[in-house]
């Protein structure tokens, strides 16, 4: 798949209970968290947007989308991201996993063609916000948002998404790829496993 083909989506949310502000904005290694999934997907898709309600990512030069509906949480994220977009295919990231690898994503992007949606699968569960969304989804996250069915597994069950296994058996894995930096002492964490180069 080519860059040209392909849309990065960053779900940036709100403000982190856990952390008391805007999580994107959290320094983590002395940048804002949110720069992490961005440079990650300016690397394999020709264009970054950010899925927010709020102004506080425009410093960093990008799309910024704003729900279409509210209260939907990640669910409402993508579909406004994919409404927004200009390609057939979408890669998602949360703005919580900085330890995400380049090698990761190209796994992804390589296993998408044909797929209504490819999530990653790590130790027994999904993870939702590390996928390739089509456009193709559209009116079926519309129905689940009308109905209040914002439970993204459920929707990627009912879709027949594949859930693509990320572990040992791959050269680039490291069990640490998902960590979601929600607390203070997930930055602290995510920064030691960083500095020791254990990633």
């Amino acid at each position: 798949m080519l860059r040209s083909e392909l849309t990065g989506i960053v779900i940036a949310g709100g403000k982190s209970r856990r952390m008391g502000a805007e999580k994107g904005l959290i320094p983590f290694n002395g940048k804002p968290l949110i720069t992490y999934p961005v440079q990650m997907l300016g690397k394999v898709s020709a264009q970054v947007i950010i899925s927010a309600n709020s102004n506080s990512y425009d410093f960093l030069g990008l799309p910024v989308i704003a729900d279409q509906t509210m209260g939907g949480g990640p669910m409402t994220g993508i579909y406004s991201g994919l409404l927004a977009s200009e390609t057939e295919y979408n890669l998602v990231l949360s703005c919580d996993m900085p330890l995400i690898s380049i090698d990761l994503l190209m796994h992804l992007v390589a296993s998408a063609v044909g797929c209504k949606a490819i999530v990653a699968f790590h130790q027994g569960f999904a993870e939702p916000l590390c996928g390739i969304y089509n456009r193709s989804l559209i009116g079926e996250l519309e129905s689940h948002i009308s109905t209040r069915n914002f439970k993204l597994i459920t929707f990627l069950e009912t879709t027949g998404a594949r859930f693509i296994e990320i572990d040992e058996r791959l050269p680039f894995y490291h069990p640490n790829f998902f960590l979601n930096v929600n607390t203070p002492q997930d930055i602290e964490i995510g920064e030691k496993l960083l500095l020791t180069g254990r990633l």
